[in-house]
């Protein structure tokens, strides 16, 4: 998919122009669009290297490795529609989807915030049983 964005644009009228035009046009936004399109496609190809590889799904660390990297594939790849959409489509259209781009945005935004803080509540309190483990550990060896 990540692949494709290169190949073809939503722009079917002049698909071998778009990309040369966009990068003479305005580097920024395609230096931009490019990072994100080339994140995903390398986290995209970690992943199925991970799996094909023989990762040990029930090894809690190789999980969290794996569930990283499909984190960055994912919000790369939103990115990446995201920033061809922004570059590609007239200005005068791209007023009228303004609210509809904020809100789409704000809620992804939303959902990553969300997890984010939702596993560092679950890292902080791994961390407290922890410590609370060794003082436990040290109380009873001074004893």
């Amino acid at each position: 998919m990540t692949f494709q964005a290169i190949l073809s644009t939503p722009i079917q009228t002049h698909i071998k122009q778009a990309w040369p035009y966009l990068a003479y046009k305005n580097g920024a936004k395609f230096r931009r669009l490019f990072r994100c399109n080339t994140t995903s496609f390398a986290a995209s190809l970690s992943i199925i290297l991970l799996l094909v590889s023989g990762l040990p799904r029930r090894n809690r660390a190789s999980m969290r490795l794996l569930m990283a990297a499909l984190w960055v594939a994912i919000t790369a790849m939103a990115l990446t529609y995201l920033f061809i959409l922004l570059a590609l489509t007239p200005n005068h259209v791209l007023q009228k989807m303004d609210q509809q781009l904020i809100t789409a945005t704000a809620s992804w935004l939303g959902v990553i915030a969300l997890i984010v803080f939702g596993h560092s509540i679950r890292l902080i309190l791994i961390w407290l049983r922890n410590f609370a483990r060794r003082q436990r550990r040290n109380h009873n060896d001074d004893a």
